[in-house]
């Protein structure tokens, strides 16, 4: 009898063993699918972008065209000098555009612009995102926010993934007010937080999946996915508006951050007991603080229940490395 419990149990542990690897098994192939939907649709839009350009080529080689004779015109009429604002009308097109195919955007900044000109083709497809993006950063402009740095990682999960948060090392405080969480502080290169104002605006403009990656002091690895992130306003808090349908092998301790508002030592809300001061970080608590706190300030070590950066879902030890990413559902 003994023997057979035996073989019971150790069958049912390798079905278990099964499940689990299946499991890790539909998560990849899930990633790849979505990978694959965001290639088909980056296609699109360099194919929309080629036309566009060709169209901007030979409306300005016109325009450089009716130029030329109209100052040769005037020339042999008048002899007259070009004045001033003829010159800077010669400066701006005597460079027309490249004959290529490439539709090469320029990186140094991107901003929306509302009104309807012939530049508003050109920065619509400038950088807003990451898709299509290297490992690298990238200069942007949102309404309403100052010009800023935006970091892309396409080396974690595939490319079009725009960084939001990232700890590794203790190197920066994120024991901030209320003030710095709104706005941003850190080192992009190294840890760093996006600012909440310009993650609402970013969020808020298009449905985006959340990509979480976790290491702990054992080098073991976890991952949670979103598939519908997005915060609230300034007046909301920011609070964690929506998350969508989760997958991973973290275990969703987020949910419980759900409709939260953020808090920082300095603007607590919602809790009589004030979470961030007494755990030194600002972050969507819940009504027992935390499951999950990724701003928490940085512990090395194994020691359990140490405050420090947890995912508790997956277990109550210091994590050594965390980043948050997010990435558009689709381009536009």
């Amino acid at each position: 009898m003994r023997l057979k419990e035996e073989k019971n149990n150790e069958l049912e542990s390798k079905v278990h063993e099964l499940e689990l690897t299946i499991k890790h098994f539909e998560e990849i192939i899930k990633n790849k699918e979505i990978q694959l939907t965001t290639q088909i649709e980056l296609a699109k839009v360099y194919k929309e972008k080629n036309i566009i350009s060709e169209e901007l080529i030979k409306e300005k080689n016109k325009q450089i065209s009716d130029l030329k004779i109209q100052i040769s015109r005037n020339h042999n009429k008048e002899n007259l000098e070009v004045n001033n604002n003829s010159k800077k009308i010669i400066e701006e097109f005597v460079n027309p555009l490249p004959s290529n195919r490439e539709f090469n955007l320029p990186i140094k900044q991107t901003e929306i612009i509302n009104h309807e000109d012939s530049d508003n083709i050109f920065m619509k497809y400038m950088d807003v995102n990451c898709i299509g993006k290297t490992t690298d950063a990238y200069m942007v402009k949102l309404p309403g926010v100052e010009k800023f740095v935006l970091p892309c990682d396409s080396k974690i999960v595939g490319s079009g993934w725009t960084v939001i948060q990232r700890r590794q090392d203790g190197t920066e405080n994120f024991n901030r007010n209320w003030t710095d969480y709104q706005r941003g502080f850190g080192n992009i290169r190294t840890e760093f937080f996006i600012g909440l104002e310009k993650l609402y605006l970013i969020t808020n403009a298009q449905p985006h999946y959340l990509y979480i990656y976790l290491e702990d002091f054992n080098n073991d690895i976890r991952y949670a996915t979103y598939q519908n992130f997005a915060i609230d306003n300034e007046h909301e808090s920011y609070a964690l508006k929506t998350l969508g349908e989760y997958s991973g092998n973290a275990e969703n301790a987020l949910l419980t951050h759900k409709n939260k508002k953020f808090s920082t030592p300095d603007h607590y809300v919602d809790n009589a007991f004030n979470c961030a001061e007494n755990y030194n970080s600002g972050w969507w608590f819940n009504d027992d603080c935390y499951l999950c706190n990724l701003n928490a300030p940085y512990v090395r070590g194994n020691d359990e229940n140490s405050n420090g950066i947890e995912w508790r879902t997956w277990h109550f030890r210091p994590l050594k490395f965390v980043q948050m990413m997010i990435k558009p559902k689709t381009i536009k």
